[in-house]
């Protein structure tokens, strides 16, 4: 029988897909059903069809599976941001621990065993969050884009993030009724507000409101009454976005408040709101700990350094660090990091890591890779491969195998391949892996 849009089926659950998503296998298709768990019997709703595969919606749970749970969030499901909040965080972690496992089998043909997902707290982990606000039917909304789309889920909470975040969300949405601003709409192009983007940072509150025009004068009367309404201390930057695309942060930056340098990870810096931190701390300072311990006391090149917070908590013990960044204000935030410190034995070198490593690495070094999720250029892994270890840090299991294969090509092996809960409740997982030569 074939599988047609809007059939009902019945089924057992085999095994998660890379979105979270239950997999099950009915009439010689694949068929994947968002928040289906393995081992459970389910009923589903057919919602596309293709000769191969479906997608379908979950009706019922028939029998369900040890491993679910209630979710504690009211837009569960709803939202794009937990896929996998109906799950314990035991199954949650070792099914990360397997889809990497399985991603290095796939992508690379590699047989690798990862050590255990090391764990967060499930709930109040991140340090960041972005909200689009839109205006829908003439009235604004803020919350998070529904999964593959720009349809707004709007909520006054995200257990993701610290506590204050619903105090701010409710500011700004006084202060945007207040003073008649409204919220962007993709179709026209008008509206005031795109994006609020805030981060907390060493105690202090870091904003960033996304404008299409920074010149209206309400915005300078923002930072007092919002510094008051969560009793902290507030960098205000307006963003001028005009763009007509998905893109968040572009564009010109204006400074309304800024706040002193602050200490992460026992260094000192100047932090800017558009700036690249983990968005975990907790995972973050185990993650760089474990960095350390495994860079050794020689010279390290730390390629793509962002503001050069790893660099320079490495510089305590190593020889030499050297951090390497091509975005101009990045890199400016690593040699301020560098004076303020007083560190004598960290450089920053500005410029693109395939032009520059070629040039940097040394035999006896131990290179740093922290790619963007695209993964590291053919020519920075060249350049890495001369080097006695290196630590590859990524957020994207597929490119990281891809990766990690050219390497163990090049002469490497893998001594620790450890996967990180930096994003609970998401499909998403941070990696180490230590490679040395053989």
């Amino acid at each position: 029988m074939e599988l047609l849009k809007n059939d009902i089926i019945e089924c057992p659950i085999d095994n998660l897909g890379i979105h979270g998503e239950g997999i099950a296998h009915v009439e010689g298709k694949t068929v994947f059903i968002k928040g289906a768990l393995p081992g459970e019997r389910v009923r589903a709703g057919i919602v596309f069809s293709r000769p191969t595969f479906c997608d379908a919606r979950l009706i019922d749970v028939i029998t369900p599976s040890p491993d679910r749970v209630s979710p504690d969030c009211p837009v569960a499901g709803k939202c794009g941001g937990c896929a996998l909040r109906h799950m314990t965080y035991d199954a949650e972690l070792a099914y990360k621990r397997e889809q990497l496992r399985e991603t290095f089998k796939k992508v690379a043909g590699m047989a690798v065993q990862p050590e255990k997902t090391v764990a967060s707290v499930r709930s109040r982990c991140r340090n960041k969050f972005s909200m689009p606000v839109r205006e829908t039917g003439g009235r604004t909304e803020i919350g998070f884009f529904a999964p593959n789309s720009h349809r707004v889920i709007e909520t006054d909470d995200c257990l993701l993030q610290p506590k204050w975040n619903a105090s701010l969300v409710a500011f700004i949405k006084r202060f945007m009724t207040e003073n008649g601003l409204r919220g962007y709409n993709e179709e026209t192009g008008t509206g005031d507000i795109r994006h609020i983007v805030a981060r907390e940072i060493a105690g202090n509150l870091y904003l960033i409101l996304v404008v299409t025009d920074a010149s209206l004068p309400a915005y300078r009367s923002l930072l007092a009454p919002l510094q008051f309404a969560l009793s902290r201390k507030a960098a205000f930057y307006l963003n001028e976005n005009r763009r007509n695309d998905n893109v968040i942060l572009c564009g010109k930056f204006y400074r309304i408040s800024s706040l002193p340098p602050v200490t992460v990870e026992g260094i000192l810096m100047d932090v800017h709101p558009a700036g690249f931190f983990q968005v975990n701390d907790r995972i973050r300072t185990k993650l760089y700990s474990a960095v350390a311990a495994e860079a050794g006391t020689g010279r390290v090149v730390d390629a793509y350094a962002g503001a050069g917070l790893l660099t320079a908590v490495l510089s305590a013990k190593c020889r030499e660090t050297v951090a390497v960044e091509l975005d101009p204000s990045a890199a400016l935030s690593a040699e301020n990091t560098v004076r303020l410190n007083g560190i004598k034995n960290m450089r920053v070198i500005r410029g693109d890591c395939a032009d520059v490593l070629p040039e940097t690495v040394k035999e006896d070094d131990c290179v740093i890779l922290d790619p963007p999720r695209s993964g590291c250029d053919e020519r920075v892994l060249r350049a890495a491969a001369r080097a006695e270890k290196i630590i590859y840090i990524s957020c994207n299991p597929p490119t990281l195998a891809r990766d990690v294969k050219i390497l163990t090509d090049s002469g490497f092996g893998i001594k620790t391949l450890r996967p990180y809960d930096m994003f609970p409740a998401s499909c998403h997982v941070e990696t180490l892996v230590l490679l040395c030569r053989k």
